[in-house]
């Protein structure tokens, strides 16, 4: 009987030891980013661009290859949260902007820079996540049609 009492308190104490001492967890973050919120995060830089000028490709490559004949490291967009923002060409020339999604599911945005003369771009593709933004471009050029394909990151 004795053996069983002190079994039965060791076992009490036990129970009691790891029951009072439980781990305190943090819940996972589990708060999604919109792309909304990605893109208005920090300034972007092109990354990666193929340019496509009457059937005549040419790629740049941040810190690698660049055979399109322009300097892509100055060139930069900010994007607010109430459809402004900025863009700073290849000359380190800054303009004003607006921009808006064309479509719910975000996969449209158009971009209106007030360069000296305004234009307006149509980003079609559009793929925001984490820290890139992927987008197709159709330009009007006087030489014709400028297709571009590019992946920006975030500045850090």
């Amino acid at each position: 009987m004795k053996h069983l009492a002190l079994l039965l308190v060791a076992f009490s104490a036990s129970v009691c030891l790891f029951t009072s001492c439980t781990k305190t967890t943090t819940p996972p973050d589990d708060k999604h980013l919109t792309k909304k919120e990605i893109l208005v995060q920090k300034p972007w830089q092109v990354d990666e661009l193929i340019h496509n000028i009457g059937g005549i490709n040419t790629q740049y490559i941040r810190g690698g290859i660049n055979t399109t004949g322009i300097d892509y490291n100055l060139l930069r967009f900010v994007f607010k949260a109430d459809g402004t923002g900025s863009h700073t060409d290849q000359f380190g020339n800054t303009y004003s902007l607006t921009w808006k999604f064309l479509t719910a599911a975000e996969q449209d945005l158009e971009l209106t820079v007030n360069l000296p003369t305004t234009t307006t771009y149509q980003w079609n593709l559009v793929e925001i996540a984490d820290s890139t933004l992927h987008a197709t471009v159709k330009i009007k050029d006087k030489s014709g049609d400028i297709l571009e394909s590019f992946r920006m990151t975030q500045v850090k």
